[in-house]
């Protein structure tokens, strides 16, 4: 044979053989890259899997965790109505007072030489402070029933503890001013009711006062509030936010899942 062509041929040997070394080595690099991948793509998965899982728990228990705080706040809103008639009874006199009897006829009442006299006797220093005794089982209801509750119970109680301390401060002054131009009233009763409604109820043009009516105004508002509280609406409100976070985790996990899979999906369509 031809040197020349038996060159020819080894050159095209050694060529060949470089190609296969070549092509065998890309192919056990790009193996390796492959089940790298797979490997973190597997491992990525689980992670993922992992963070919903725990994400769903946790608003599994976020759900109980409402549940046992509005029974403990439906308890709550039983011991504050129970403690709000408490105070209404126990202050019945001075509300009876001011009910029955016009501003004109205030001062011989409470001197005893008028009609309601024997009323006005009844209460005394001690029956008041009596009835304005602390209530320690609503007072530490406080965090349960949230503050606008809480306020209205503070006035409630105030607007009825101040139509005895107004009785007793006429007898030691020997003269009773209309209680619906009591300063303290009036400051009060706003932060518990409309000033609308407060203005209508402390309007002095009108001969009778009645301050029954400012009670159980007190008492509408109130009750307003324990409804929101026992059918849920207020702790639904409090737990919005976040519900909707826990929420935006768990569609995001699904997300990178779905996106891991599709990679994974990919990947195997190549191999």
């Amino acid at each position: 044979m031809d040197p020349a062509g038996v060159a020819g041929v080894g050159v095209a040997l050694v060529l060949g053989g470089l190609g296969l070394v070549r092509s065998l080595i890309t192919d056990r690099v790009i193996s390796q890259w492959r089940r790298d991948e797979n490997t973190q793509v597997e491992l990525l998965k689980s992670e993922l899997a992992s963070r919903q899982s725990m994400l769903e728990s946790a608003v599994h228990n976020h759900t109980a965790g409402q549940e046992l705080l509005q029974k403990e706040r439906f308890e709550a809103t039983r011991r504050l109505w129970r403690g709000a008639m408490e105070i209404r009874s126990g202050l019945g006199f001075p509300v009876l007072f001011f009910s029955l009897l016009v501003p004109e006829e205030y001062d011989a009442a409470v001197l005893g030489d008028g009609g309601g006299s024997d009323l006005a006797g009844l209460i005394t220093t001690e029956y008041v402070n009596d009835a304005m005794k602390p209530l320690e089982a609503v007072e530490l209801d406080r965090p349960l029933l949230g503050e606008k509750l809480w306020l209205r119970f503070f006035i409630y109680r105030a607007f009825l503890g101040r139509l005895g301390a107004i009785v007793l401060l006429g007898r030691k002054q020997g003269h009773l001013e209309d209680w619906r131009l009591d300063t303290g009233i009036r400051q009060l009763l706003p932060f518990a009711l409309p000033r609308e409604t407060v203005d209508r109820l402390l309007d002095t043009t009108q001969p009778l006062g009645n301050p029954n009516d400012v009670a159980s105004s007190i008492e509408a508002v109130m009750l307003q509030d324990i409804d929101e509280i026992i059918s849920g609406r207020v702790s639904a409100t409090e737990s919005l936010d976040n519900t909707l976070r826990i929420n935006e985790n768990i569609n995001r996990v699904q997300l990178e899942l779905e996106k891991s899979d599709k990679k994974g999906t990919i990947r195997a369509a190549v191999r």
